[in-house]
């Protein structure tokens, strides 16, 4: 099932028209939260798994990173903090599936602009798993 028209211009431009006016800035205080909650579990030998998942990939191209407004530098300024959260926090995994846009689900498998469908949430659910699988290497 989808929401997005299967012809691809008439879904660019459905996603285009439902896209909100840039407007985005990372609230210091909402972060704050985030790591100290991340730190809280971490300390309690929670692993913790962070992920980005996949934005239709027509929003590479449009003024918006995602249907809420969020910049693309903005987009880019919060996947940069979350790979910093892997690199320095023991039992905290990131990981990209947007990678900006320039992932390789296709048009198909998105339900909206900003969720997949049933085939492709099997789709990330297979390829989380896989992730999860590597994970153990990786980290204590």
């Amino acid at each position: 099932k989808r929401l997005l028209p299967e012809d691809p211009a008439a879904a660019r431009q459905a996603i285009l028209k439902d896209l909100e006016k840039p407007d985005f800035e990372i609230s210091e205080e909402h972060w704050k939260l985030f790591t100290d909650t991340l730190r809280m579990l971490t300390d309690r030998g929670v692993g913790v798994l962070l992920v980005n998942t996949p934005m239709h990939p027509f929003l590479k191209d449009m003024p918006t990173a995602d249907p809420n407004g969020t910049t693309h530098e903005g987009m880019a300024e919060m996947v940069r903090r979350l790979e910093g959260l892997h690199a320095e926090m023991p039992r905290v995994w990131f990981r990209d599936f947007n990678l900006g846009g320039r992932h390789d689900f296709p048009h198909e498998v998105f339900y909206d602009a900003d969720h997949l469908n049933r085939s492709g949430s099997r789709e990330l659910t297979k390829r989380i798993v896989r992730w999860m699988e590597e994970i153990g290497k990786e980290k204590p």
